[in-house]
């Protein structure tokens, strides 16, 4: 004789509450977690090994003035004065000058009077590419 074996039912569960547990689990695990505050960072910087190696970085650099007084415009490289027509072969002789005492600038301030023109301005960036400086930083116009 056979024994007809009955099967179990299956018991559905009820998930109509189940988005509502999951949001306020969500709400709750926000509102109780700390965030970590990125501003109390400590930066440790470097410091000069003397005065003689910080003065050395900062003659690194070419100052560079580009103004004009009256009708006449003229170019300071490093403390030394001429006439806006001898500015490539001024920049090129102090950075040479410069190379021959072990310092090989990389980066020129320029400073730019507010009377001068930008193709006077590109006249020097151009002389300062084709010496190997290729960072310019313009540090302000000024005004005599």
């Amino acid at each position: 004789m056979k024994i007809p074996r009955k099967h179990p039912k299956q018991v559905k569960i009820n998930t109509t509450a189940l988005p509502d547990i999951i949001f306020m689990l969500l709400f709750f695990f926000m509102v109780t977690t700390v965030l970590q505050d990125e501003d109390k960072q400590e930066l440790n910087l470097p410091n000069a090994l003397n005065h003689e190696t910080l003065e050395r970085e900062e003659s690194r650099d070419l100052n560079i003035i580009l103004g004009q007084i009256d009708d006449q415009k003229y170019v300071k490289v490093n403390d030394v004065q001429v006439k806006f027509n001898s500015a490539e072969s001024l920049i090129q002789a102090q950075i040479e000058r410069q190379k021959s005492s072990g310092i090989f600038p990389d980066k020129a301030k320029l400073w730019i009077d507010a009377k001068c023109q930008m193709s006077e301005v590109n006249t020097i960036k151009s002389a300062l590419q084709n010496s190997g400086v290729l960072k310019v930083e313009f540090v302000h116009s000024f005004k005599h």
